[in-house]
């Protein structure tokens, strides 16, 4: 790890933070296709962040950035996950009974793999 700070890179990492809050926030809301477009700017923040660092070490100061970010990665992605069970449990449920062209298409749009019972 290096001590000396990239200015660029600092608000490139504070800009990802940023972005990973409001991501977790619209996670929370239950706003999915929010979430989708946050995800987009964080990835062109993370590869503008590689870019900048060019194999450099990261200081202190951005790598303890960078763990708090994946953190809240981390339960962004395990709310994803229990969304696409739930919606997974209600397609084999069939509760409102769906046809299986709608049930076929909704699975396909979540990629859920169709089971066999």
């Amino acid at each position: 790890m290096s001590d000396q700070v990239n200015p660029s890179v600092d608000r490139l990492i504070g800009s990802l933070h940023k972005a990973t809050v409001q991501m977790r926030q619209a996670s929370i809301g239950d706003d999915w296709q929010l979430a989708a477009r946050l995800q987009k700017r964080r990835a062109l923040l993370v590869e503008q962040i590689r870019e900048r660092l060019g194999g450099c070490a990261l200081t202190a100061k951005e790598s303890l950035a960078l763990r708090t970010i994946r953190r809240l990665e981390a339960e962004i992605t395990s709310r994803a996950m229990a969304r696409r069970q739930k919606i997974a449990r209600l397609l084999e449920q069939g509760t409102s009974n769906p046809s299986k062209e709608r049930r076929r298409r909704i699975r396909q749009a979540y990629d859920i793999p169709e089971t066999r019972t």
